[in-house]
């Protein structure tokens, strides 16, 4: 058997049992999100406030026509907008599509939030439980196949 097309997969493998999981119950998955912001009259949310003019500048609020000196409030919604298995792949992600998560930089960057892939979910359990098995029989066969050369 050419073990060689299934090393990607054993460093994968690797990197899901040993990163951190940041104490939550393996396996994790790790969520990208991304920030929004829903606006208001002051008091209507009960979220930070301040006058529009601050919040979106002069140009934006002569462009939508909004009265600079009105009072705004505001929340920071995080939505979910892509799943990791592993921190580098969430990395390598970030360092090919991260301007699409800058919001003229007014809601902040993207952040990542981690969550238990498999709690109480008997597919998932049953998913790690299947790529474990074949790991080991991978690193079984890849011992037996250097014990023989």
């Amino acid at each position: 058997m050419d073990l060689s097309k299934f090393e990607g997969f054993l460093e994968f493998m690797e990197e899901i049992d040993t990163q951190d999981n940041r104490a939550t119950q393996k396996p994790i998955l790790i969520e990208l999100q991304a920030p929004y912001r829903v606006y208001t009259k002051v008091e209507e949310c009960g979220g930070d406030s301040g006058k529009a003019l601050d919040v979106f500048g002069e140009e934006e609020c002569e462009e939508y026509g909004i009265d600079p000196e009105e009072d705004l409030s505001w929340k920071t919604i995080w939505e979910g907008k892509q799943w990791f298995f592993t921190y580098s792949g969430l990395k390598k992600h970030l360092e090919l599509n991260g301007h699409n998560y800058r919001n003229g930089n007014r809601d902040g960057g993207p952040r990542d939030y981690v969550q238990c892939l498999a709690y109480r979910n008997p597919e998932m359990i049953k998913l790690f439980e299947w790529l474990h098995a074949l790991k080991d029989e991978l690193v079984a066969e890849k011992i037996k196949l250097k014990n023989n050369s």
